[in-house]
């Protein structure tokens, strides 16, 4: 109800019979904000995305995005900031990022850690101009032999460097998953006459988890999670 999406991604591991990899994502992603902040997102685009490996475990990630994102379904009640935003915009990003992964699994991780950094620069063609910077660390601590028992701390922060006016489209949401306890964009800058959330250009999180099993079959894939989350946007 909140959200629906079509990606379709292809990536070549060897591209050309390198060490780089290559690959495409083609997307399609419909928001429904209108409970929390009173419109509706359609995006719809393509990614072009390259990687390869530095060092051990340091890998440099380039990549260029173009999408267009349609604002509309908004009342006449939803905040005036919202409601001067209605229509479609282009976007043109070129991102790149350095990764430093030192995980013992991709998927489930217990131990090690792994540090990204992403910059993402709007503005070669389109109708936004700024400068977007993310900063993620998670950290796996294995308390016990067996894997049963790990903490797991995660340092998240944001910024964005305006250049025009960063539109709601582009600015940074906080959702209940990644600040536990909160509803869905419960966090951040609200429109104080309507309470519609209106996203930030700043934001940091600090997520910390103590995991361990329940005593049931670990084919059921079910265990224990005691968390502390803090963070602002």
């Amino acid at each position: 109800t909140r959200r629906s999406s079509i990606d379709l991604s292809y990536t070549d591991p060897y591209f050309l019979n390198s060490d780089i990899a290559a690959g495409i994502d083609i997307f399609n992603v419909r928001r429904n904000n209108k409970t929390y902040s009173g419109y509706k997102h359609n995006i719809i685009g393509f990614k072009l995305r390259t990687g390869y490996e530095i060092i051990d475990d340091l890998r440099h990630i380039s990549s260029y995005t173009l999408k267009r994102d349609k604002i509309h379904d908004i009342d006449n009640a939803t905040s005036i900031f919202i409601r001067e935003q209605e229509g479609k915009r282009t976007n043109s990003i070129i991102g790149q990022a350095i990764q430093y992964d030192k995980l013992n699994d991709r998927l489930n991780p217990t131990d090690g850690y792994r540090i990204r950094l992403d910059v993402d620069y709007y503005g070669l063609i389109g109708d936004s101009e700024h400068l977007s910077t993310e900063f993620k660390l998670a950290n796996f601590y294995r308390i016990t032999d067996s894997g049963g028992v790990f903490i797991g701390s995660f340092l998240e922060a944001g910024y964005i460097a305006s250049i025009k006016d960063v539109k709601i489209n582009d600015r940074f949401f906080i959702n209940g998953d990644r600040l536990r306890g909160f509803k869905n964009l419960g966090v951040g800058p609200r429109d104080s006459s309507t309470t519609d959330a209106l996203g930030g250009e700043i934001y940091y999180l600090n997520r910390n988890e103590l995991t361990f099993p329940l005593g049931l079959p670990d084919d059921l894939g079910v265990g224990g999670l005691i968390f502390a989350d803090i963070g602002t946007l």
